[in-house]
């Protein structure tokens, strides 16, 4: 058996992901990236099954409401492997001052599945999936610089709270 034979990519699971947005266990649920009152880079896991390789990879699009709780997330779905090594490239550090930023985008390009959207309110632990208003694509920019798409979203914020049909995502 040759080395190579040991380095095999994660197998899928084949069910609907039901991502852990509101998890405290930090660790092993939702790595914070980036955080300013709430997740602003961040990666989750799937709640439907606890073996799950699959990590929800999640970057903020816009804010708004009390304290920014309500916010507008692009996810995309990554392995666990690909999460992890994220992270220890992160943590490892670099005087390369955008290499995390072009590593994170890079992971939500190249996703084996397209993004997906989500409106979230923090302080409600509620998540809805929406469709971006208009041809809205994901944008990578910082939050400290502003979102780029935050008046495109804006009108969806100002309705939160999320409608009570089957939609939510608890």
């Amino acid at each position: 058996m040759s080395h190579s034979a040991s380095l095999t990519e994660e197998t899928t699971c084949d069910h609907v992901h039901d991502w852990d947005w509101f998890s405290n266990r930090r660790e092993t649920a939702r790595w914070d990236i980036t955080f300013w009152q709430g997740p602003v880079v961040s990666a989750l896991s799937c709640r439907a099954c606890p073996a799950c390789p699959a990590k929800g990879l999640i970057w903020a699009q816009a804010w708004g409401g009390p304290q920014l709780s309500r916010r507008v997330f692009c996810l995309v779905e990554q392995t666990s492997e690909a999460v992890a090594r994220l992270r220890r490239q992160s943590l490892s550090g670099s005087c390369q001052l955008d290499r995390d930023d072009q590593a994170l985008m890079s992971m939500f390009l190249l996703g084996s599945k397209p993004a997906q959207t989500f409106l979230v309110d923090l302080d409600r632990a509620l998540a809805q999936l929406v469709r971006p208003p208009g041809a809205i694509a994901p944008a990578f920019n910082q939050w400290q610089s502003g979102f780029e798409n935050q008046g495109l979203w804006q009108t969806l914020l100002d309705e939160f709270p999320l409608r009570s049909d089957d939609s939510e995502v608890n």
